[in-house]
């Protein structure tokens, strides 16, 4: 009976230590061929970083075995690193949020249907497309980036300054920019917006400045000729439906745009427009507001709200100082300021109604977002982590020239500077070998084995296929 007893027990506590061994043992995510914590490889993001390597190159058949090898010395590292920077509370800072958000609303207005769907054109708004095109258009064409720039260029053309076209060709970032354009038809080479000014103007006529996103546009209509190359509609009209898509593509998410203005409410903050303006500083042929200028309470103070979204003016002076980095405005205008918070709320709310259609949930939408949210987390953690904890002295940088007299054949002062970046580097990578090895103590790092097992299935076939 004793014995009985005995063995119920030792039954029991082994029944016990199974059950909270499983519950300790952690599950992969099916979203996931590799996982620590809460951070994943995707399986979209291995396969393409994957085939890009000299392993995927060399090998003919592929085994979860081999696949785990590669995912173990190549990219677990990187993914361990970025777990802690989840740990160590990176993606709660200003700067990282607000990239990480601006990316993903940019990544999904890009990629709102309304943008690749085919559009229907009536055959009747067709024909009126192609009588457009009975005229050629003989042009000047001046861009520049801002309003203030615009208007003293267009009021020197009024009282008789010649327009000189530059003989260089300018760079994408050097305004203003000057062109003579001849026999322009209706449709094409110019922004849309371009268009409707243009078929209304008179010879010599000089518009006065208008908005083009995301420049200002000033144009003289120099001739207005007959368009004798224009054949027949019935001969070209496949061509015309094709090109047309553009324009009327254009128009339609204008349209659009004008619709979900309705549908979600807009507030902006324009007590915050002066002070914005004020900050505005130009260094080095590059312009940008400085938050430094701005109350420090203020930044984290709501500058729109878009439905039940709010943008911090931190946050949208972050997004105007990337989107004009090049761009040296000789001042920020509130017209200048006023077309650039139009043109960000345009944007996002494309991305609001891309959400609604459940564009965020595509693969290989989802498969950008979360590389890009880690691709940031790791730069962020090797410059705090790593670059900035890595000081080297100069008695280090002396001792390491001396060590190595085959490197360099001169005098440390000579190259006092190359000596230190190349033991920077060193030491560099040696700490991040150190806390990879740190972390690997630290973390579980789990394999979705049958997942690697499909992948290196599917990827077997397809080198077989390729071969054959």
């Amino acid at each position: 009976m004793r014995q009985l007893t005995s063995r119920l027990v030792m039954n029991l506590l082994f029944a016990i230590v199974f059950i909270f061994g499983c519950a300790k043992q952690e599950t992969v995510s099916d979203d996931y061929v590799m996982q620590i914590k809460n951070v994943g490889l995707r399986p979209g993001v291995f396969v393409r970083r994957y085939k890009l390597t000299k392993d995927y190159g060399s090998q003919k058949e592929f085994s979860a075995a081999t696949l785990e090898k590669f995912i173990k010395g190549t990219l677990e590292p990187d993914y361990l690193l970025i777990q802690d920077a989840y740990d160590l509370g990176f993606p709660q800072e200003a700067k990282i949020a607000h990239d990480i958000r601006d990316y993903r609303v940019n990544l999904l207005a890009s990629n709102h249907p309304i943008l690749y769907e085919q559009m229907t054109i009536l055959k009747e708004d067709l024909h009126k497309y192609h009588e457009k095109k009975s005229f050629k258009y003989d042009l000047d064409l001046v861009q520049t980036n801002s309003y203030s720039t615009a208007d003293s260029i267009y009021k020197s053309i009024l009282a008789g300054q010649k327009i000189i076209i530059p003989q260089k060709e300018e760079t994408d970032f050097s305004f203003p920019r000057y062109q003579k354009l001849k026999d322009v038809i209706y449709g094409e080479q110019l922004h849309p917006d371009i268009f409707p000014e243009l078929i209304k103007m008179r010879e010599g006529e000089v518009s006065k400045p208008f908005y083009t996103i995301p420049v200002w546009t000033i144009i003289k209509l120099d001739k207005k000729h007959a368009n004798k190359d224009l054949k027949p509609f019935d001969q070209i009209e496949k061509e015309l439906v094709s090109e047309a898509q553009i324009i009327y593509k254009y128009d339609q998410q204008r349209q659009l745009v004008k619709t979900l203005r309705k549908k979600y409410p807009v507030l902006v903050h324009q007590e915050y427009f002066q002070p914005v303006i004020a900050a505005y500083v130009t260094k080095e042929n590059r312009g940008a507001i400085d938050p430094r200028q701005l109350n420090e309470s203020d930044l984290s103070k709501t500058f729109i709200q878009i439905h039940q979204d709010s943008i911090s003016l931190f946050s949208f002076i972050s997004s105007f100082n990337q989107a004009m980095q090049f761009s040296a405005l000789s001042k920020l205008t509130e017209i200048d300021l006023n077309h650039f918070v139009d043109d960000y709320i345009s944007q996002y709310l494309m991305y609001l109604d891309a959400l609604e259609k459940k564009v965020d949930q595509n693969e290989f939408i989802q498969d950008q977002l979360v590389n890009k949210e880690n691709r940031t987390l790791l730069n962020r953690y090797l410059n705090e982590e790593i670059a900035h904890k890595v000081i080297i002295s100069d008695a280090d940088a002396r001792e390491y020239h001396q060590k190595n007299p085959d490197k360099w054949k001169a005098t440390y002062e000579e190259v006092a500077s190359t000596v230190k970046g190349d033991l920077k580097n060193k030491r560099m990578l040696e700490r991040r070998d150190e806390l990879v090895e740190q972390l690997r103590d630290k973390y579980n790092v789990r394999y979705n084995k049958p997942l690697l097992a499909k992948i290196a299935k599917e990827l077997t076939m397809e080198k077989s296929s390729k071969t054959q």
